[in-house]
Order: structure tokens, then sequence, then C-alpha cells
């Protein structure tokens, strides 16, 4: 199967992942910056003398603004989540309508439950680590050992820091979710058809750039119940069940922006509605 039937096959698909992902880090990029805009109000509000300042007060409006607002980023990617799973699953059936085969049952796993959870907790952990860092700086204006200007100019750095933090977040934790409900699909799409698909490692094409290890093995096909064969940069063997796989080291997952896709067997006699696709020539 050439790259350019399966680019036919899964191109709006991976398109559509890469939108929801870039959309998803607009909006919490917008509500970061609100919470930069809100943070540094408080502080601009406070009495010029900071002996006049009422510490409590501000500490406690300065956390509730920062935990409002994880929450508000915490909803938004909860929801982005769900859609992983349902783009991940999206792949694999897209293959599937391809060959004519109607898709399996969908069954959710709990670990797939597990991961969407996780992302949601510490993408709203994002903001309430701040609290800490934010409040000794103004405790430091209050006794003095810090000038308001100063306070301000790190605090702005580090929302700053903080909004870099959170897009890698979801970055690497949507990945996680999208190649775990894929790999499950295809798993699904073993058991009912037995031998007829396999799965395909493709490599990063948009915000990641590939490890070369990644981009070596770009193409390989292997049985959905096989590893992909790898090469560490340490030149020792490595296998991965799929992009992503919580099993390999964390330098092969981090920031990685390969996904597998799933192809018919070359002796599958369903390989004839593959070659093609889209372009009017494919057999009937």
């Amino acid at each position: 199967m050439s790259a350019a039937d399966d680019d036919r096959v899964y191109g709006d698909a991976l398109r559509d992942r890469s939108r929801i992902v870039q959309d998803t880090a607009a909006e919490i990029r917008r509500i970061l910056e609100e919470a930069e805009r809100r943070v540094l109000g408080i502080l601009d509000a406070q009495p010029t003398e900071s002996e006049r300042w009422r510490l409590a007060a501000v500490l406690d409006e300065v956390r509730r603004v920062l935990q409002e607002i994880g929450k508000e980023a915490g909803v938004v990617a909860s929801v982005t989540g769900t859609q992983m799973t349902v783009e991940g699953v999206r792949l694999v059936d897209t293959g599937l309508n391809v060959v004519r085969l109607a898709p399996p049952p969908m069954i959710d796993s709990p670990l797939l439950q597990a991961m969407r959870e996780f992302m949601t907790s510490k993408i709203e952990g994002v903001t309430v680590e701040m609290v800490d860092s934010i409040n000794t700086r103004l405790g430091l204006v209050v006794t003095g050992a810090l000038d308001r200007n100063t306070a301000r100019r790190e605090i702005a750095q580090r929302l700053a820091m903080t909004m870099r933090r959170a897009q890698t977040v979801l970055y690497n934790e949507t990945a996680r979710i999208y190649a775990h409900a894929s790999k499950t699909r295809m798993e699904q799409v073993e058991a009912a058809y037995p031998g007829v698909m396999r799965k395909k490692w493709v490599r990063s094409k948009g915000r990641a750039e590939p490890r070369v290890n990644h981009r070596v093995i770009h193409g390989q096909v292997r049985e959905i119940g096989k590893p992909f064969d790898l090469t560490t940069e340490g030149g020792q063997p490595l296998k991965m069940m799929a992009p992503h796989d919580p099993s390999a080291p964390i330098g092969e997952t981090i920031n990685c922006g390969c996904v597998m896709v799933m192809v018919p067997a070359d002796d599958s006699p369903y390989a004839k509605y593959w070659k093609g696709v889209g372009s009017g020539d494919a057999e009937p």
C-alpha cells in the first residue's frame, strides 16, 4: 500500500486530529492569558505602600482566581480527551469503511478513561502549582525583600512558563490518548476479523520533528498483535506496540507526533479496495 493511498484514506482524519489539538491549545492559552490579566490586576490594585497591603486577602484572591481558571482549563481538556478517543477510533474505522468491513461494537477501556482523567487533572494542576510561587513573591513584597515591579515581572514570567507547560501537557496527553484509542480499536478489529488487517507506523508530519529512529521505521507494517521494531539512539533494539507505548522509554514518547494506521494485509482479499481509493480506479 503506497503512502499516497494511505493519505487518501486517512488524510482528513489526521488533519481533523491536528485541528482539534490546535483549537484546544488556543482555548487554553486564552484561559491562561485571562489568568495572567486577573492576577496582575490584583497586584496592580494594591496600595503603592506595600505595608498597607492586606496580604491574607490578596493571597486568597489569587488562589481563588487560579483555582477557578484551573477548573475551566480542566473542562476544556476533558472535552478534548473525549474527542481524542473518538478520533482515535475514527482513524481505524475509516480504514474499515474503505475495505467494506462493518466496524465492531466499540468498547471504551478503563485505561482510556483513566488517561482522560489524568490529563484533566494535570491541566488543572498546572495553574494550582502557581499559587505557592506567586504567594511567596507577594509575601516578599510585603516584607520589603522584593520591590513591587520586580515581583510583577517575575509573576508574569512564571505565568508565561505555566502557559508553555500547559501546552506541553496538552500535546503529550492528547497524543497518548489518541494512540491508545487507535491501538485498542485495532485489537477489537483483529478479534472480529483475524488476520485481515495490519498496522503501519506513520512518522510525524506536524508540530513535532520526528526522531531519527521513528523516521527510519516510517511505513513499517506489522500484525496487529506484534510490536514495531526500532533501534534506540544507543543502537539497542527496541520493540513498541504503538507510538506512545506506555512501556517504552519516555525519551521515545514525549513530544512524539507519530501515529499508526491500519492497512489490509497484502494477501487479504480486501486489499483490492485500498489501491487507488478516492481516485475512481479502485476495483468494484
